[in-house]
């Protein structure tokens, strides 16, 4: 064999050696006579929980939260600030409300002589398979179908609403429709939808009239099947026309946008109506008669619902997440 080569090999297993001898010597050794705390680093899931941290020694000792990196107020608590000798600490957090920011916060245990810090970091939030982040805020990228259950792809229409109700309507049923809302004082000064009546899963909620305005603003385009891949037309929202143009079934999400199917609403006498407009109801509305509505067929486009008794028709609902997207 060559010298060279022979060389190599032996400095190649010295190597070695000395690598398996300081993976032995770097083994964190913890004295349980020996005021200190453990972990130095707490990770945390997006969805927060309760976790553990550990004070070894004999001293007294007082435990405190410092410096966090968010605006997030009480996300991180510790089950006490104060104790005597090894203690096991609960630390509860709650769920990340960001999608760009790992939370941190630094957690300082004192002796009165020395002062030992831990750092909890927690992940960020994750869209879901059917959600997308339009204006600070999660919106379902599929319609509502019965109440706490979402349709299965964007181009269902699922169930139609009537203002403030939690009764869910199919598009095609009995007519008329049996236990329908008809009364005007039903509706009378009602401009709110009643969180008890809110038909969305738990976390999310029917949006506002101004949260829904605000996603069409930044765009809207009427879209046919041969385009988008879908089943129906419908109205593309939140893009600008140059990406809306470009939308369909696969890359919509990924564009940040959102498929409102063409839907129609049902009358007060069990009629599909309207066939010809994408309607989507709003969480409040301008009076008793508005309607509180999204409508359009590419052309036409109204946030209301014009004309009287609207509030009394059936339309479908798109949900978004009650969540205030931390700074």
């Amino acid at each position: 064999m060559h010298k060279g080569i022979k060389m190599l090999m032996a400095a190649g297993l010295a190597l070695l050696a000395l690598g398996s001898c300081q993976k032995e010597d770097y083994k964190i050794q913890s004295n349980p006579d020996e005021f200190a705390v453990f972990p130095l680093a707490v990770p945390v899931a997006a969805e927060g929980g309760e976790y553990t941290l550990n004070i070894t020694g004999h001293e007294d000792w007082t435990i405190k939260l410092a410096d966090s990196n968010t605006s997030a107020e009480g996300w991180c608590a510790l089950s006490q600030t104060s104790g005597s000798g090894a203690t096991d600490i609960t630390l509860t957090v709650t769920q990340s409300t960001s999608f760009v920011k790992n939370r941190q916060i630094v957690i300082e245990v004192s002796n009165g002589i020395k002062t030992l810090r831990s750092k909890v970091i927690q992940k960020t939030l994750t869209l879901g398979e059917n959600e997308v982040l339009i204006n600070g805020m999660v919106w379902s990228t599929v319609n509502l179908n019965n109440p706490g259950e979402f349709c299965s792809s964007p181009d269902e229409v699922g169930m139609y609403y009537q203002f403030n109700s939690d009764k869910p309507w199919p598009s095609k049923g009995e007519q008329p429709v049996p236990g329908w809302a008809t009364d005007d004082t039903v509706f009378d000064d009602i401009k709110t939808w009643a969180p008890e009546n809110d038909p969305c899963p738990e976390g999310w909620r029917v949006p506002t009239s101004d949260e829904f305005i605000a996603v069409w603003e930044k765009g809207q385009y009427k879209a046919q099947p041969a385009q988008t891949g879908f089943q129906v037309w419908g109205m593309i929202l939140g893009l600008s026309e140059a990406d809306a143009k470009a939308a369909n079934k696969d890359n919509l999400k990924a564009l940040g946008g959102l498929f409102i199917p063409n839907s129609g609403w049902i009358n007060e006498a069990g009629n599909y109506d309207r066939t010809w407009l994408a309607c989507v109801r709003h969480g409040n509305s301008l009076s008793a008669t508005h309607g509180g509505l999204y409508l359009s067929d590419g052309g036409y486009t109204e946030q209301w619902g014009w004309g009287d008794g609207q509030k009394g028709r059936a339309s479908s609902v798109r949900c978004v997440m009650d969540l205030k997207i931390e700074d």
